[in-house]
């Protein structure tokens, strides 16, 4: 059997001629056929498909309605006409196909899966940024939005990628799946006819996802521009059909209500950390009430991801568990029926200031197993959960694209931290500029923010870099959450010297990538960068270091000690790195291997609701 195309149209032809042209390179079978549903239009789109059905030796057909029954009236007139047999593709006038095997592709990933039923190509938009790459319902609202929108196309998320909803501005329905679930509901005239139908597929025991291995290009607006309603109207009276049939049922997506305190939007650590893990909590049915840990709600900027923002209106009540991501020494604003302090330390003991803050909460949740023995040790009796954290392996992997401004060097050092003294940038430029010279073509590269608007990387620092030596480049400028794995791809070796991590994310971050890391051997590393025996996981690399008491103009950390890595040991792992390329790269690929099924937010998530719902029974 073959594939049946249904594009719906309303005086759209300059689009469908686009379309016809750019189906033409296409290889199709002779049980593949064209359907043309369209409204009535009066712009010579029956005309030209008529002739297009005389000239073509695949089969075209037009269906012509007598008036424009909206998208899911002129599809499902469309369907009507499919061949016995066929899978089908939804499709828009107004896209283009830039890999001429998309079909073939799409069907290739759809039958790979038993119960797979709709697959989306990732859709781009004409300036090459993504426009879908899968979607779904946020939380409360149950507005459908897609995700990746906005992002460049980096190899982020390759195959299959599950999700709730895909867009129908091309998507691959199996015949089953289509026989099963029915034809479109035509209530929705535009807007939310395709989250309807995914979710009734769902209904039915289908999965739906978008590919990442391929993608098509949405023009748009097609017919919208033409609709005799404006699409805002139409997309508002859309919603409130879509809220009056599934809003129950997207409800129960959420077994448990939490009030979640953290950040969403800063590139502080904590923020990141908060987002995050409050996205995997949503992922994983737990309906977050969001409060900002430092900000009152008028002054909280929006978060970057869609579904946080709309948590950011409903801020919960005092009966639900309250989760703070914050210094512990902020646990005392912690509020709620049953309090949870989650935080970290990069020190040891923990400051006083911070051991305080934890009798403030009925539970105390930290990212490692070395944290809470060190609370135990502390007389902390309140109970403690080790949260670990992870990344996105969609984002996070060996596949990810470069940074295209890559240095120009032969081998690239590269580095991600807070500038500040516990991650010792001197020790790092000074060891780096002191054993290689700049005949060796050896870059590092740096990428850094600061703590505070006013603060500047120290003058020394920028005379070193004009030293005749092997060059240095800092990078002080924000990135995107989904380009941070360039930065890692784009390395031969990810290096940071130091003195405390409460988990420290770009070195798991780098080795999920695929990149060989060198990193202290003391605090959190140690923990998620070594086996159960203690062996360090393949293309992990440890730095060997002194204990000692914390400098003294830090009062936070007056009474507590930390590592200072040892020069000579750094030189000497660089120097390794560069040498034995091959041989790091190799292990750091096995290493990746292990991380990304190990350490993920999904995984967190599910940890997360695990113990929710353990609090509440």
């Amino acid at each position: 059997m073959g594939i049946s195309i249904v594009v719906p149209t309303w005086n759209g032809l300059p689009l469908l001629q686009q379309l016809f042209a750019s189906l033409g390179s296409v290889p199709f079978s002779e049980d593949d056929e064209i359907i043309v549903a369209d409204g009535n239009s009066s712009d010579g789109t029956a005309e030209f498909v008529r002739g297009a059905a005389e000239e073509s030796s695949l089969t075209v057909k037009l269906v012509a309605l007598y008036q424009n029954f909206g998208f899911s009236g002129n599809v499902n007139a469309g369907l009507a006409q499919v061949r016995d047999g066929n899978d089908v593709v939804i499709m828009n006038n107004d896209v283009l196909l830039p890999d001429p095997e998309v079909f073939q592709m799409l069907w290739e990933w759809a039958y790979s899966e038993q119960d797979l039923g709709v697959v989306s190509p990732m859709i781009l938009m004409r300036d090459g940024r993504i426009e879908a790459h899968g979607a779904g319902h946020t939380p409360f609202r149950h507005l459908g939005k897609t995700w990746s929108a906005g992002e460049r196309p980096v190899g982020q998320y390759p195959g299959l990628r599950f999700c709730e909803v895909v867009p129908f501005v091309c998507a691959f329905i199996k015949h089953d799946c289509l026989a099963a679930v029915g034809p479109l509901d035509e209530d929705f005239f535009a807007y939310f006819e395709d989250s309807d139908f995914c979710l009734r597929a769902a209904q039915a025991g289908w999965r739906v996802a978008s590919l990442g291995n391929v993608a098509v290009i949405h023009t748009g607006p097609g017919s919208t521009a033409n609709r005799i309603a404006a699409p805002g109207e139409l997309y508002r009276k859309s919603h409130q059909i879509f809220e009056t049939k599934w809003s129950n049922a997207l409800d129960r997506r959420f077994s448990h209500d939490v009030a979640w305190v953290g950040g969403t939007s800063a590139a502080t650590g904590y923020e990141f950390w908060s987002r995050h893990a409050q996205r995997a909590a949503l992922d994983a049915g737990v309906l977050t009430h969001f409060q900002h840990a430092r900000r009152v709600p008028g002054e909280v900027p929006p978060p970057p991801d869609v579904w946080l923002r709309d948590c950011q209106q409903e801020m919960g009540d005092p009966m639900m568990p309250q989760i703070i991501i914050e210094h512990a020494s902020r646990f005392c604003r912690a509020s709620g029926r049953y309090k949870i302090g989650w935080t970290m330390s990069d020190v040891e003991p923990w400051p006083k200031e911070w051991l305080d803050g934890c009798w403030w909460v009925d539970e105390v949740w930290v990212p490692t197993e070395i944290d809470r023995q060190r609370l135990q040790k502390s007389g902390i009796t309140v109970p403690i959960t080790v949260m670990p954290l992870g990344i996105d392996p969609g984002y996070f992997h060996p596949g990810i694209a470069p940074w295209p401004e890559r240095p120009p060097v032969d081998y690239l050092f590269v580095s991600n931290f807070q500038w500040g003294v516990r991650k010792n940038p001197d020790l790092l430029i000074t060891a780096f500029r002191d054993e290689f010279s700049k005949d060796e073509n050896v870059g590092l590269f740096i990428k850094t923010q600061r703590r505070h608007q006013d603060e500047r990387i120290p003058y020394q620092t920028r005379w070193w870099l004009r030293e005749p030596s092997a060059p240095v480049f800092i990078y002080e400028h924000p990135v995107p959450d989904w380009a941070l794995g360039g930065l890692y791809t784009q390395a031969d070796c990810f290096v940071l010297p130091t003195s405390g991590e409460g988990w420290c994310l770009p070195a798991l971050e780098s080795l999920a990538c695929g990149v060989p890391v060198i990193v202290t051997d003391w605090s959190a590393p140690t923990e998620w960068g070594k086996d159960t025996e203690g062996i360090p996981l393949p293309g992990m690399h440890f730095l060997d270091y002194d204990l000692v008491e914390c400098r003294s103009d830090i009062p936070l950390y007056r009474d507590s000690r930390w590592a200072v890595p040892k020069y000579e040991h750094l030189r000497a792992l660089m120097r390794r790195a560069y040498e034995h390329r091959e041989d790091w790269k190799a292990e750091a690929l096995k290493g990746s291997e292990i991380v990304r099924e190990r350490y993920t937010w999904q995984a967190l998530g599910e940890r997360i609701k695990g113990r929710l719902k353990d609090i509440e029974g």
